[in-house]
């Protein structure tokens, strides 16, 4: 593979591409999988039905110029804007609403995957939305220059191991990908053992998913 050295050492001009590929395989990863799931807390506005989950509408997002922030976050808890799947929303008495069901009439909806519809919004009324998420992207500049922030062996990344091999291959499939046609092969060897490797954590039983899910109700004062 481009750019490791013979030891297995990867060298530093090339820690850009690697660490990009790394996040791809991460997204790639937590998308398939639903190993982090997070919640936020949403202000209903009566003149808004669809609510965007982007850090634009976040409250701790001092720099955005959005006129409306309905995402209620904190700086201990700020919104992580990495939405995967919306899993499930939950009303100011803690119960959980109907989710995209036509054969309900206060049914909320995702037309995107990272959009709650509310067919009847009010001011008075706030939600807590359950989403799968992902990791916050690694950032390559942290690595780079004289004095970087960090160094390979210090950056923690957030993901059970056991998902270790699956992420490899990975990269090795989308590195591959990019070379000669003679190497394209190999890409797609390392594809397949991708694909056999997430069959095999789900086969084997390696992940389950924690169902547990701390609302924190009481902390925005609802009963």
């Amino acid at each position: 593979m481009s750019g490791i050295t013979e030891n297995g050492v990867v060298e530093r001009k090339h820690y850009p591409k690697i660490i990009s590929l790394i996040n791809s395989g991460l997204d790639a990863i937590y998308v398939r999988f639903p190993i982090k799931t997070d919640q936020v807390v949403i202000q209903q506005y009566d003149h808004i039905e669809r609510y965007l989950l982007d850090y634009r509408f976040a409250q701790t997002n001092t720099l955005s110029a959005e006129p409306i922030k309905y995402i209620d976050d904190t700086q201990y808890e700020p919104f992580n804007d990495k939405v995967f799947l919306i899993e499930k929303v939950i009303d100011e008495d803690g119960q959980e609403l109907y989710l995209n069901d036509e054969g309900h009439y206060w049914s909320v909806h995702t037309p995107a995957a990272n959009i709650v519809q509310v067919p009847y919004p009010d001011n008075e009324n706030s939600m807590v939305v359950v989403y799968r998420s992902g990791l916050k992207s690694i950032p390559a500049d942290s690595f780079m220059g004289d004095t970087p922030e960090f160094t390979p062996a210090s950056y923690y990344v957030d993901m059970p191991p056991v998902f270790l091999n699956a992420l490899t291959l990975y990269i090795a499939a989308k590195e591959f990908g990019t070379l000669n046609s003679d190497q394209k092969n190999e890409s797609n060897t390392y594809v397949q053992q991708y694909e056999l490797a997430c069959n095999e954590i789900l086969k084997q039983g390696l992940f389950t998913k924690d169902t547990v899910i701390n609302q924190k109700l009481e902390k925005f004062g609802w009963p």
